[in-house]
């Protein structure tokens, strides 16, 4: 399957220690195909790679030199991490600037080879609120359906993780169903989980503009309700880990690393 598409579905955040906290709500995102995101989001003033619109697909969210290609970024970063340079499609999955706002703690690039099979993630995670972000490059086995990533903490989150944590994903190759799943480990025992699980819809222009009018709110919903849970669990009085870096500037990157699965 070749272009871009739209997916539907849950995210579900669990604590477990050293207090108790759920929460979950819906998501639509796009999974972009990044050779061909340019002509599927064109539609003057509605939709854009290049210029500000209501739903803009934005170079400068993303790390890297902005005058770098998104495409040639990911590939340079892979390549000088695991010594293999993507050679087949690379998709996106993140949530467009909508109406000049946007909320991605994590974006998830799916590197595939030139068989279609996926090799490796780069998972750009970006803090709230101090817009900071780094890259993990973690590898795909192609033989299994499966797959499994276990890497180091090396950016400072939210206020309720400390940095001595350990990260373990588990995911599969975008299909019809989308499944992502993150736990935040201290001294071997699980705190937190994060999980994804989407269904796949085609990506007409009807869908991109509902999604684009719906989703402003959307995403000041989910980023007021960072705040909102960020309340509740210090209400349940959960211990607070300050920014490591005082004052630290917007948009630091983190030189990546390449991780093994």
């Amino acid at each position: 399957m070749t272009g871009s598409v739209l997916y539907r579905g849950i995210i579900r955040h669990r604590r477990f220690a050293p207090v108790l906290h759920e929460f979950r709500y819906r998501v639509t995102m796009p999974l972009l195909d990044l050779a061909t995101v340019e002509s599927e989001l064109n539609v003057p003033g509605l939709l854009s790679t290049r210029y500000p619109a209501l739903g803009w697909f934005r170079r400068m969210d993303y790390a890297g030199d902005p005058a770098q290609p998104l495409l040639d970024m990911i590939r340079d970063t892979v390549e000088a991490e695991a010594g293999w340079r993507p050679d087949g499609r690379i998709r996106l999955l993140t949530n467009l600037r909508y109406w000049g706002f946007v909320m991605n703690p994590i974006s998830i690039f799916y590197c595939d080879d030139s068989d279609g099979q996926l090799r490796y993630l780069v998972l750009q995670v970006t803090n709230t609120p101090w817009r900071e972000k780094t890259l993990y490059v973690v590898r795909s086995e192609p033989e299994f359906r499966n797959q499994n990533g276990r890497f180091a903490k090396r950016m400072h989150v939210s206020p309720f993780h400390p940095m001595d944590m350990t990260y373990n994903c588990r995911f599969r190759s975008p299909e019809s169903r989308l499944f992502f799943h993150l736990e935040n480990h201290r001294s071997s025992r699980r705190e937190t989980d994060a999980t994804l699980v989407l269904e796949r819809v085609p990506m007409t222009l009807s869908r991109l503009t509902g999604l684009v009018i719906r989703q402003p709110s959307m995403s000041m919903k989910t980023g007021m309700g960072i705040y909102w849970q960020a309340l509740k669990l210090r209400l349940k009085k959960a211990p607070v880990y300050p920014h490591p870096k005082s004052g630290s500037p917007a948009h630091v990157q983190t030189q990546p690393r390449h991780e093994q699965s």
